[in-house]
């Protein structure tokens, strides 16, 4: 499900760029992408645990960062963090980071069913719509996930390039290096360089074949 998230996230953050420049904000829309890995860091912390000597109930597991709990915590901390390196005031960039998280946890139920308690600590009961079943693995999660994903995604970039041209493509490439900078460990970077790569070239081409 990791390249899904990627897929899904980066158009969506090309919206969010979109609004930004329109109403003349500060553009860190590239935070959506990083932090929508967040949650899954419960992922590695599950299996390191135990190799230290952690045993339950002492131990986390995967899918308990995904909750309000995990949402508000985690988000502070990284845009605390980001505060000191980047221009754009905390609020901004703290709602970047819970909205980053928050699509992650959205995406989640998009594809399972029933799966998370999103909003512990107020309730445990699980949600999730299964509207594209999940029918994979960790890292893709499926064909129908991964097909309606990258379809997403190129809609998004014809419709961004077709309001406001292709120069907003330059300034994901200064995002890339951001993403590089502040996220080092962050796993998704040459995927969704790869995918813009594609997508672009085939919008480029199409746009010139009709001139």
């Amino acid at each position: 499900m990791w390249a899904e998230h990627i897929l899904y996230t980066v158009a969506i953050a090309i919206l969010v760029s979109m609004i930004l420049q329109h109403y003349k904000i500060t553009d860190i829309s590239w935070i959506l992408v990083p932090m929508s890995a967040a949650p899954d860091i419960d992922f590695p912390i599950s299996r390191l645990m135990p190799l230290v000597g952690l045993k339950y109930p002492y131990i986390w597991n995967h899918g308990d960062f995904h909750n309000l709990i995990g949402l508000v915590v985690i988000s502070s901390i990284v845009a605390l963090y980001l505060n000191r390196k980047i221009i754009g005031g905390w609020i901004l960039i703290w709602i970047m980071c819970i909205s980053g998280f928050a699509i992650h946890l959205l995406e989640d139920m998009f594809v399972y069913d029933h799966i998370y308690s999103v909003l512990y600590p107020f309730t445990i009961k699980v949600y999730g719509w299964n509207v594209v079943p999940e029918s994979g693995s960790l890292i893709i999660g499926g064909q129908g996930v991964f097909i309606v994903g990258f379809a997403f995604l190129a809609i998004v970039l014809l419709i961004r390039v077709a309001f406001t041209g292709d120069d907003w493509i330059y300034g994901y490439q200064k995002d890339y290096h951001n993403w590089i900078k502040y996220f080092t460990f962050h796993p998704y970077s040459l995927t969704m360089k790869t995918y813009m790569i594609i997508l672009l070239n085939q919008i480029n081409t199409y746009k010139y074949t009709k001139e």
